[in-house]
Order: structure tokens, then C-alpha cells, then sequence
């Protein structure tokens, strides 16, 4: 992997697991197993979703390579956290409204357990996404409560489950 797919890599993981995928010459990009982008001649491209539009409405909108069918948004806010956090979160709630309990990149819950990390700051400004985590949180640990074996999820983890919002508002 060359210099800028690890930038890509290191920036993005902030918001879950992220995997390159060599591919025909350029790379893409998969946020928690879900394609969001592409990597062609060190530029990221960003696929177009309502949230990619809303939030990168001022990036200019471009193939990735020759040939391609795909507009997409040229990514090049990698100082801006919480643009990317905005960018990467619809995804992980997509997948953790499916499965509260779905595993990171190893662990049983350690998706959910990545967002109770997420700075307050960045909560305090984005309400209407702390609602939907903190109601998918709740139905994480009902879940919890109601498994006889928990072993598989991590005590760090259920505590971390339990202090979300506590803090944050």
C-alpha cells in the first residue's frame, strides 16, 4: 500500500474499519465491508450519496478513471474530523440498525464500541445522529440483558454502552 492509501487508511479508520482493495490498477475503498470510494492516481474519490451531496456540495464531481460511468466527489478534507465522521456515519448506522452487536474489525460489539469514542464536540453539533446511536445503543445492551452468555462481548465495551450520553450532551 503506498503512502497515500495508509493517509486514506489512518484518516478514515477514525470511523470504523476500512479496507483498500487493489483493483484494475486503482484501489477501493470499503468502510465496514460497504464500498464507499475509490483510490485513482492518489486522489479519493467519494461515491454520491444524499449525505456525500449535502455534505461535499462545494467539491468538484469527477470520473475516477477513464472510462468510467460513476460521477463522484474528489475527497481532499483530510483536517476535517468531523466531515469525515459525518461522511462515514450513515454507513456504520446502517449497518449496526441491523445488527447492534456487529463486530468491528475482530471483536462481537466493537463497532458500537468505536462511536462511544466519538468526542462529545462532535455529538453537541450532530443531535439528530446522537439520538439514532444512543437509541441503537439502548437496544444493544436490552440485548444484552437478554443473552444468558455475554462472554463474547467485552466488559469494556458493555461499560462504554452503558456511559454513552451520559457525557455527551
Amino acid at each position: 500500500m503506498n503512502e497515500f492509501n495508509e493517509c486514506v487508511h489512518e484518516v478514515f479508520s477514525a470511523a470504523g474499519d476500512i479496507i483498500i482493495k487493489s483493483m484494475m490498477g486503482g484501489y477501493l475503498v470499503y468502510l465496514n465491508g460497504k464500498l464507499i470510494g475509490d483510490i485513482c492516481a492518489n486522489e479519493l474519490f467519494l461515491k454520491r450519496t444524499p449525505t456525500s451531496d449535502r455534505l461535499l456540495a462545494d467539491s468538484e464531481l469527477r470520473y475516477p478513471y477513464e472510462g468510467s460511468k460513476t460521477l463522484m466527489h474528489v475527497f481532499d478534507s483530510f483536517d476535517d474530523k468531523s466531515l469525515i465522521l459525518e461522511q462515514c456515519l450513515p454507513y456504520i448506522l446502517e449497518k449496526v440498525q441491523l445488527d447492534p452487536l456487529a463486530p468491528g474489525a475482530f471483536y462481537k460489539g466493537e463497532l458500537l464500541y468505536h462511536i462511544t469514542l466519538i468526542d462529545k464536540t462532535f455529538w453537541s453539533s450532530h443531535m439528530e445522529l446522537f439520538a439514532c446511536f444512543k437509541t441503537i445503543i439502548d437496544n444493544a445492551l436490552d440485548i444484552i440483558k437478554k443473552e444468558l452468555d455475554n462472554s463474547e462481548i467485552s466488559v469494556e465495551y458493555i461499560e462504554a454502552y452503558k456511559g454513552f450520553g451520559k457525557h455527551k450532551k
